[in-house]
């Protein structure tokens, strides 16, 4: 798999952070009866650990070429499904109910992630977001 160079049209940023990862794994706690969505996993830094737990999981991801290296990577995993999709436009119906989500953005998207959120409410039972300050 190639290094993959962040894109500034997506805002894209990767969590590296080990410390970082394991409060947001922790935050989340999921089980085996979760289903667990991640808006953007990117380099999937929270994915493999949270889906270590979860019943089933769901990343969306918009960045084609990030799509295609978690499809690749995860390629084994039945619990996961990949979904190349603009998380805005996304039907969060289709997961089911009860949905725990969860996403990592830039100081940019913030209202975006909250209006995901408001969107799925009454499926969702976590909304937890993590945002990277500017530098």
């Amino acid at each position: 798999m190639t290094a993959h160079r962040p894109r500034k049209r997506f805002a894209q940023h990767f969590l590296t952070d080990p410390g970082v990862v394991d409060e947001i794994v922790r935050s989340i706690r999921p089980s085996g009866n979760d289903i667990v969505v991640e808006i953007g996993p990117g380099l999937a830094a929270i994915t493999a650990p949270l889906l270590a737990d979860a019943g089933s999981m769901h990343a969306i991801e918009l960045d084609r070429d990030l799509a295609a290296q978690l499809r690749q990577r995860f390629a084994d995993e039945p619990k996961l499904t990949i979904h190349e999709a603009d998380a805005l436009r996304f039907d969060y119906s289709t997961l089911g109910e009860d949905l725990r989500v969860v996403g990592n953005y830039r100081t940019t998207f913030p209202r975006h992630y909250c209006f995901i959120c408001s969107t799925i409410g009454r499926t969702s039972r976590t909304c937890i977001s993590c945002c990277k300050k500017r530098s």
